[in-house]
């Protein structure tokens, strides 16, 4: 992730109840939100700083115009998450219309433009159809308890 949020150019955003919403110019709403993921790592003493992370189209779902901002939006929220370096973002891709692969692919794109080495990432996947990547700091205080951990979640793949 870049390390500033003054660097990125973000749309205007509001909380609605846990999550944050915004719009696009073209009119497309967005819903970003961090669900509570401890019952992922239940027994592990990180448990509490660990949340599901995801975002969704609300309106004007068909419209297919590349938007940097729309990541930049994205990027802004989670830097803001990550703020407190024991934060653990568990990151699943939408199956509910078949086109996981291809968001598996946007999320390593954001990965790569947006990321530095103040932040490490591990992907999974689960019967080679359920992608997960979790992203954390690397400067988080249980990162060694969590590499250990993580053999139990599923198997890596590339």
């Amino acid at each position: 992730m870049v390390s500033s949020l003054s660097s990125l150019n973000p749309y205007p955003s509001y909380r609605k109840n846990n999550d944050i919403v915004f719009c696009t110019e073209e009119g497309t709403e967005y819903e970003i939100y961090f669900a509570e993921g401890e019952g992922y790592f239940e027994q592990e003493p990180f448990a509490e700083f660990v949340k599901i992370f995801g975002f969704r189209v609300l309106t004007n779902p068909f419209s297919r115009i590349y938007n940097p901002r729309i990541a930049e939006t994205v990027v802004y929220h989670l830097l803001e998450f990550f703020e407190d370096n024991r934060a653990i973002v568990l990151y699943t891709c939408d199956q509910s219309d078949g086109r996981e692969a291809k968001r598996k692919k946007l999320f390593e794109k954001w990965y790569k433009i947006y990321a530095t080495s103040e932040f490490v990432r591990w992907d999974f996947s689960f019967e080679g159809t359920l992608f997960l990547s979790i992203l954390l700091k690397s400067d988080n205080p249980s990162l060694d308890v969590i590499k250990e951990a993580l053999p139990k979640a599923g198997e890596p793949y590339k």
